[in-house]
């Protein structure tokens, strides 16, 4: 019992406490992509840019980014290969 107690204890101890926040996969994957820019080549950002507006965003996006876990992201992973990550039209 000792042994529990101190390891739910260990989190708060080491200052690893995470406080709860209502942020979504898109919204973080949009600042990430943000803060990134400015050290990336442009054609490698426009290229993680489309990935996520192509891919990420549409399907996980709106999941709180605490609540992400390996149902969601192994569902996400089925779908891209059962679509083959085709990417939009947009000249149509």
């Amino acid at each position: 019992m000792v042994a529990c107690s101190r390891s739910s204890n260990r989190p708060r101890a080491s200052g690893r406490i995470v406080r709860p926040s209502q942020r979504t996969v898109g919204e973080v994957v949009t600042d990430w992509l943000t803060a990134v820019k400015p050290a990336l080549d442009a054609s490698t950002w426009r290229s993680w840019s489309d990935y996520a507006r192509w891919y990420v965003i549409p399907h996980i996006g709106g999941e709180r980014l605490q609540a992400l876990n390996e149902p969601v992201l192994l569902r996400f992973y089925a779908m891209l290969l059962a679509k083959g990550r085709v990417k939009p039209n947009n000249d149509a």
